[in-house]
């Protein structure tokens, strides 16, 4: 791929990442049940080990996929013009997954979960009690997104298998940094004196346009993959 085409899907792996809605979703619920819980302070540092948690959690899921495709790759050569080929397929799908599927069809911002899973969520969120807690918490928040996620790592990941204008690592910090900007968003939203209450509604009001940024951004990728494998070709 073109250097220009492969930082185009990088940056738009980045905003899909940035536009996930569940795990913000969990720390808005788990930081207002902190607060009604916990001092200010407490609630303070439980949330960085929230943070913590789902860093690591994007961390470990792109290293395990890494040791998974080095190895295939190593073990039996990798099609890469089939493999993408299938991931533009992919974000196809799950550009109109994001569009008809990624939020409930009602007047909230329930995501696709089950309401099952949903409230076995809320429910961990309400009873954190210290550091290991919220930890774990914002390591699960991740898993039920995979579904989405799990495309627009490995996309990722064979994109920077060619590509040696950056460092590696630094794209990856990068693209960590940022995936947890809706947390800090939340947390400057409750310390700017905002309420669960008034997150929801701001969520709300959100939902259309990050249902639209979801699809397009799948679409594009899509765009971006094929055009990149047919100029590679």
């Amino acid at each position: 791929m073109s250097i220009l085409v492969s930082v185009f899907i990088l940056i738009l792996v980045a905003l899909i990442q940035t536009f996930m809605q569940l795990s913000p979703g969990v720390f808005a619920l788990f930081y207002h049940y902190a607060l009604g819980k916990k001092s200010r302070k407490k609630a303070d540092s439980f949330s960085l080990y929230y943070v913590l948690g789902y860093e690591l959690f994007i961390i470990a899921t792109i290293f395990i996929l890494c040791i998974f495709v080095f190895l295939i790759n190593k073990a039996v050569t990798i099609d890469f013009a089939l493999v993408y080929w299938i991931l533009a397929g992919v974000s196809i799908a799950e550009a109109m997954a994001g569009l008809f599927f990624y939020y409930r069809k009602n007047k909230t911002t329930e995501l696709f979960i089950s309401r099952k899973l949903a409230r076995s969520i809320e429910k961990q969120a309400s009873n954190v009690k210290n550091s290991s807690d919220a930890f774990i918490l914002g390591f699960v928040s991740g898993l039920p997104e995979l579904i989405f996620t799990l495309p627009v790592y490995l996309t990722a990941i064979f994109t920077l298998i060619d590509f040696t204008i950056i460092p590696r690592a630094t794209v990856l910090i990068a693209f960590i940094i940022l995936a947890i900007l809706p947390l800090i968003w939340i947390f400057i939203l409750y310390h700017t004196d905002r309420h669960l209450a008034d997150i929801a509604r701001l969520r709300l009001k959100l939902k259309p346009f990050v249902k639209i940024v979801f699809c397009f951004c799948f679409l594009l990728l899509a765009i971006a993959i094929m055009l990149g494998n047919l100029n590679h070709g």
